[in-house]
């Protein structure tokens, strides 16, 4: 018999995570010796004298670096990385990373695949970026000179400890507000970024009475998004996976009527570098995979594709559908230790009139709720959508222990008032309403227990509530 207990105050220290060095983005121009966000520039020199002509350029005094190219960087782990980049079809470039063992450094060139976007006079080019050695840069350079150089960095998936950055919500027309609250969330140097849905707001180019965006439309509103963002240009580049939700689905309020739903999946897998790879990441049923790693494993689910429209609900399986909540309980129940559960939506939110899991679906909700009680295993719930913050402590019998759903939202995006006072939340510990936001969670993953420290940001940085957790779970025959 599997038991859980959640802790409201913690005796075990967060000793690592709390002393995590805090990676600070160099001002516009500003470049220093091993900076944290390119080699030093005699390590170039080296390079140049080795008969790289592209790289001599960065050994003179006035070179500095700039970021003139949307590069996301994905799935990663020890010694490598997905990296997607957005650029100009009429362009030529090339890839290569420069790496730092000890003293000595290295230039590798890269290949890649590339895929035309659509109706447009832009390209997305794909590829597996090697990770060895100490320290790396990742250099794009076209007919002229370098386009575009970044730190890049692999990650210990087997370390006991993390940093995960969580967000959702990003509309990006918020303009100075998405360029302010990105570089403060660099700042903080997560090992991951998870996004939580709404990614793009897709759904503000239909039509009147339009339903559904078509997917040439909503290829359009990622490319936007893609090459607005400040995440992009950030020059440390940050592992990142995601999530949808109704607006990046392309369909508000978003379901199985959507009559494009397999083509915004294509869009979506276009735009976010998260192909699967063995013992990393694996493909669900829809859009949904579950990424191992840090002594646990996180789904990232898909509450859009099969979801029946709110308010109708058959009794099971209405929100994520037969295949991906069987696939879930499966691999759910497969792995010995804890697992998270993100989705787009809440899971607790029935105490609210907008979208949940609870509030939209009850008695596929409870009927989960069941399973999972059945199941006897921890789990961490995350959720985005509600354009407000918040953490809910669970507990029996709505769950088969005592454990959070940690809700992160928005990012920048409009922001609205809770009403807590009026319909107060009974699970709530901890909350923020009217700032957009970011959520840090520090972590810490034992045999039988995983401490957290959840804090949400606003967009300087700021410490809006901070609140530490511990879940602790045992195995008795």
């Amino acid at each position: 018999m599997r038991r859980a207990a959640l802790l409201s105050s913690s005796f075990f220290l967060l000793i690592a995570c709390s002393s995590k060095p805090v990676y600070k983005i160099p001002e516009p121009g500003l470049q220093e010796s091993l900076s944290g966000h390119m080699l030093h520039q005699s390590k170039y020199a080296e390079l140049c004298k080795r008969g790289h002509a592209f790289v001599c350029e960065i050994t003179q005094p006035d070179w500095r670096q700039t970021a003139s190219l949307s590069i996301l960087q994905g799935l990663t782990w020890l010694d490598g990385a997905f990296v997607n980049v957005v650029g100009l079809k009429a362009d030529r470039r090339h890839y290569w990373v420069a790496t730092q063992t000890g003293e000595a450094v290295t230039l590798k060139e890269i290949p890649f695949k590339s895929a035309a976007i659509p109706n447009s006079e832009w390209a997305i080019e794909s590829l597996e970026v090697p990770l060895e050695g100490d320290v790396h840069d990742f250099l794009v350079v076209g007919d002229t000179g370098i386009l575009d150089l970044r730190r890049i960095e692999g990650r210990p998936l087997g370390s006991k400890r993390f940093r995960f950055a969580i967000a959702s919500c990003m509309d990006a027309s918020h303009d100075r507000e998405q360029d302010t609250i990105w570089r403060s969330l660099g700042q903080d140097d997560p090992d991951y970024l998870f996004l939580l849905g709404d990614n793009v707001y897709a759904t503000k180019a239909l039509n009147a009475g339009e339903k559904a965006l078509d997917p040439q439309r909503l290829t359009q509103q990622y490319l936007a998004m893609r090459r607005r963002l400040e995440l992009y240009r950030l020059p440390k580049l940050i592992p990142t996976l995601a999530i949808w939700d109704d607006h990046d689905f392309g369909m508000t309020d978003g379901d199985r009527t959507n009559p494009y739903r397999k083509k915004a999946k294509d869009v979506f897998q276009l735009f976010f570098a998260q192909p699967q790879r063995d013992k990393v990441l694996q493909h669900g049923p829809e859009n949904a995979a579950v990424f191992t790693g840090y002594n646990m494993q996180i789904f990232l689910l898909d509450d859009r594709t099969q979801r029946q429209p709110n308010g109708t609900d058959p009794g099971e399986f209405a929100h994520w559908g037969a295949p991906q909540e069987k696939w879930l309980l499966a691999k759910w129940q497969e792995f010995n230790g804890i697992s998270w559960l993100l989705n787009g939506g809440q899971f607790f939110g029935a105490y609210h009139r907008f979208e949940s899991f609870a509030g939209s679906h009850p008695q596929s909700f409870a009927k989960f709720l069941a399973k999972w009680r059945d199941l006897k295993r921890p789990a961490v719930l995350v959720s985005g959508d509600r354009h407000l913050s918040e953490v809910m402590e669970i507990n029996p019998p709505d769950s088969p222990f005592k454990t959070i759903e940690v809700t992160a939202s928005p990012l920048h995006a409009r922001t609205y008032p809770s009403k807590w006072t009026e319909i107060p939340n009974s699970r709530q510990i901890a909350g923020v309403d009217l700032k957009i936001n970011f959520v840090i969670v520090d972590g810490q993953t034992l045999p039988t227990q995983q401490s957290l420290v959840i804090t949400a940001k606003d967009k300087d940085g700021v410490a809006l509530f901070s609140k530490k957790a511990d879940i602790a779970w045992s195995t008795q025959e």
